[in-house]
């Protein structure tokens, strides 16, 4: 009986390290997390967890805010936006350093877009994704549309994304707008 239960709780550990580890995928003009983008907020936090903090937003717009690495938007009950990002890219220069004492919950969560854009891929690797959409750029970021989602790319030049002696612009934060449906 002991054995069982030993077996039993390793399993139940493994499983848990795997939810911690997992790729959080967000789908642009489509959804989030396995959810489609009209999923109502309760069924986000059903699939998230209870959110570490809410915070209001400029209008009547709500964050949920997932430790120090994701928020989702809320507009009444419907999803309207994903932001995710690298903690690293965030310091006191740019004025965000209470992130820092946000807890570390979600620390170990990979995010992507579409499969194929994921956070601390070089700027080079997000070219292939880019390519045919209508947008604009600049060092700091890209700003495209596609499927229907604004799409938000944010660059970092921190000291440790360097290579050598040459500073490599790294993905650090993705934005994804949803539209209301039509």
């Amino acid at each position: 009986m002991n054995l069982l239960k030993s077996l039993l709780f390793t399993l139940g550990l493994g499983v848990c390290s795997l939810l911690q580890a997992a790729e959080l995928s967000v789908l642009s003009g489509t959804g989030a997390f396995g959810l489609p983008a009209s999923a109502t907020r309760a069924q986000f936090v059903e699939r998230l967890g209870k959110p570490t903090a809410e915070l209001p937003m400029y209008g009547k717009r709500r964050g949920l805010l997932y430790g120090n690495s994701m928020m989702l938007v809320f507009l009444g009950d419907r999803l309207r936006e994903v932001r995710c990002w690298e903690l690293g890219g965030y310091n006191d220069s740019l004025f965000l350093g209470w992130m820092q004492g946000v807890g570390e919950r979600g620390a170990n969560w990979r995010f992507s877009l579409d499969g194929q854009v994921r956070l601390g891929q070089r700027r080079e690797q997000t070219a292939p994704w880019l390519q045919g959409l209508e947008g604009t750029g600049d060092e700091r970021s890209d700003l495209v549309v596609k499927n229907g989602s604004e799409v938000w790319l944010g660059y970092g030049f921190e000291p440790e994304y360097r290579q050598d002696d040459e500073e490599q612009p790294v993905l650090v934060s993705i934005t994804v707008h949803f539209n209301d449906p039509r």
